[in-house]
């Protein structure tokens, strides 16, 4: 059975090695898609289960990396 939860933990700790690889922060990427911090925070901490809109602007900020890159 598909487990939401699990599959966002999964996204969050890919995003943060996508970002770590690209010498930035999640924080920093947030601030340049126009987010709060506390929005990634509770996403990375697995507090939320972020909207997809949400993961597009996050994505859309991080260079040559597309939404199914994070899902896979």
């Amino acid at each position: 059975m598909y487990n939401s939860k699990e599959k966002c933990k999964e996204i969050a700790q890919k995003f943060k090695q996508i970002c770590e690889a690209k010498g930035t922060t999640p924080y920093k990427i947030a601030k340049k898609a126009g987010l709060s911090s506390s929005t990634v925070s509770c996403f990375l901490n697995g507090k939320t289960i972020p909207r997809i809109d949400t993961m597009m602007m996050l994505c859309n900020q991080l260079v040559n990396v597309k939404t199914c890159a994070l899902a896979n």
